[in-house]
C-alpha cells in the first residue's frame, strides 16, 4: 500500500525567468552550479514581421529510458515580456507528460482533451501551466503549434505526425493586451535539460546521466510562412555531448556512451489517457477518465449499488501488457474484484483477482505477455449492501 506520487512538472530556468532573462547561445545557464549534458539551439526570425503564431517539431531518436527525468522544450518570449515554453518530459516510473507554461500569465482555459489540466503555481516567480500525461514514443515526431484564440489567450496544439493524433495542451492568457502576444524574433530556443540535476544529492557530474538524442526541426512562424535561422548552439559537458545543425534543424546528442535508465519502451502505462468507460458514475466530478490520468487526487466513483460495478479501458492491441495495477481511492470499500481482458469486447478472460482496500495499491504480474483490445476491472457486490466504489488509477504496463 502506498500513496500515488505527484508527477514532477519541472519548470526550466526559473531563476533566469524571474530576472526577465533569456538563455542564449553565449549565456551561462541559470543552474550553472551543477554539471549535466544539456543542449541548446538558438534561433532568430527576420525582424519587421509580427510573429503571430509559432510552429516547431521534436523527435526523440534515442529515448533516455522510463526511469529518467529529461525535458525537451521550445522556449519563447512574447512582445509584452512574458516568457514561456512548451514541450514534453520523462518523469520517472514510466510517466511522461506534455507541458505548456507562461510566467506571469493572468489565467488559463483547460483543454477539453481527456486528461488535460491547467494550474497556477510558483517556481521562482508565479506562472500558469497546462499539462497532459501522454505516452510519447521514440521515433515519432511531435509537431507543436502555438497561436492566439481571439482574446482568450495562446493555445498550444500537438500533432503526432505519423499517427495523425491531435490534442490541445490548453490556452493561457498572458495578460489583457493581445497586441503584445506576438513572439520576439530572437527569443526562440530549443533545449534539452536533465532536470534531475537540480537535486543536490544525485546527478552531480556529466557521467551521472542517461543517453538521449533529440531532433528539433527548424521553427517557423505565421503558419510556416516565416522561417527561423540558426543563431547558435551549445552543449554542456562537451566531453560527452554535441549539438549539430543542418538546413532543416538541429540534433542534440547528449550523454553519449551512457545507457538508458531502464529498457526503452518498457515500464510504460499503456492505459494512460486511453478511452475509458464505467458502469456508472457518482457525478461529473468522478467521471471514468479520472481513473487513467495519472493525477493525484482525481478518482472515479461509482453510483451507489449493491451489484457489480466495472471500469473498462480500450487499449491499443499493438501494445504488449505484462503487469496490471489498481490504485484504490481513499473511500474504496473492501470487495472482491477481477481483472479481465478481451480481444472483441464480448468474450472475456480473467487474468487476475484480488480484494480491494482503501488507498491501497494492488499490482498483478501476468503469467505471460498479453495483447488485448479491452481491459476491464470488475468490482463485485453481494447484492445486499449498498456501496460506492472508488478507483484512483487503472494501469497496464509493458514491463
Amino acid at each position: 500500500m502506498r500513496t500515488r506520487p505527484r508527477p514532477a512538472t519541472r519548470a526550466l530556468l526559473a531563476t533566469a525567468l524571474a530576472a526577465g532573462g533569456l538563455l542564449t547561445a553565449a549565456a551561462a545557464p541559470a543552474h550553472a552550479a551543477g554539471s549535466a549534458p544539456n543542449g541548446y539551439s538558438n534561433y532568430a526570425f527576420p525582424s519587421g514581421t509580427p510573429l503571430t503564431s509559432l510552429q516547431s517539431s521534436t523527435t526523440i531518436t534515442a529515448d533516455p529510458g522510463p526511469n529518467s527525468h529529461e525535458y525537451w522544450a521550445t522556449q519563447f518570449t512574447l512582445g509584452n515580456g512574458h516568457t514561456g515554453y512548451y514541450g514534453f518530459q520523462t518523469n520517472g516510473d514510466g510517466r511522461r507528460m506534455f507541458l505548456f507554461s507562461i510566467w506571469g500569465a493572468a489565467s488559463s482555459l483547460t483543454s477539453r482533451d481527456q486528461g488535460a489540466w491547467c494550474e497556477q503555481a510558483t517556481e521562482g516567480t508565479p506562472y500558469v501551466g497546462c499539462r497532459i500525461h501522454f505516452n510519447w514514443r521514440q521515433g515519432l515526431t511531435y509537431a507543436f503549434d502555438m497561436r492566439p484564440v481571439g482574446a482568450k489567450g495562446l493555445r498550444v496544439t500537438v500533432r503526432e505526425v505519423q499517427t495523425g493524433k491531435v490534442f490541445s495542451l490548453g490556452t493561457i492568457r498572458p495578460d489583457d493586451d493581445p497586441s503584445g502576444w506576438t513572439v520576439k524574433p530572437s527569443s526562440v530556443v530549443n533545449w534539452s535539460e536533465f532536470y534531475q540535476r537540480n537535486s543536490s544529492s544525485v546527478n552531480t557530474s556529466c557521467d551521472d546521466f542517461f543517453h538521449t538524442t533529440v531532433r528539433f526541426g527548424l521553427p517557423t512562424a505565421n503558419d510556416g510562412t516565416v522561417r527561423a535561422g540558426l543563431a547558435g548552439t551549445r552543449a554542456e559537458c562537451t566531453g560527452n555531448s554535441v549539438v549539430t545543425a543542418d538546413a532543416t534543424g538541429t540534433t542534440q546528442d547528449l550523454a553519449i556512451g551512457s545507457a538508458p535508465d531502464g529498457a526503452v519502451g518498457t515500464h510504460v502505462d499503456v492505459a494512460l489517457n486511453r478511452p475509458i468507460s464505467a458502469s456508472s458514475s457518482l457525478d461529473a466530478d468522478h467521471a471514468p477518465w479520472l481513473a487513467d490520468d495519472w493525477r493525484s487526487g482525481s478518482d472515479w466513483k461509482s453510483a451507489p449499488s449493491a451489484g457489480d460495478q466495472s471500469v473498462t479501458v480500450r487499449l491499443d492491441p499493438r501494445d504488449t501488457v505484462r503487469r496490471l495495477r489498481a490504485w484504490w481511492g481513499p473511500d474504496q470499500p473492501t470487495v472482491p474484484y477481477d481483472l479481465r481482458i478481451s480481444k472483441d469486447g464480448v468474450h472475456w478472460s480473467t487474468v487476475a483477482s484480488g480484494t480491494s482496500a482503501a488507498a491501497a495499491e494492488d499490482e498483478h504480474a501476468l503469467a505471460g505477455p498479453v495483447r488485448a483490445r479491452w481491459l476491464r476491472l470488475v468490482m463485485h457486490g453481494d447484492g445486499v449492501a449498498q456501496r460506492v466504489d472508488d478507483l484512483a488509477e487503472l494501469q497496464a504496463f509493458t514491463q
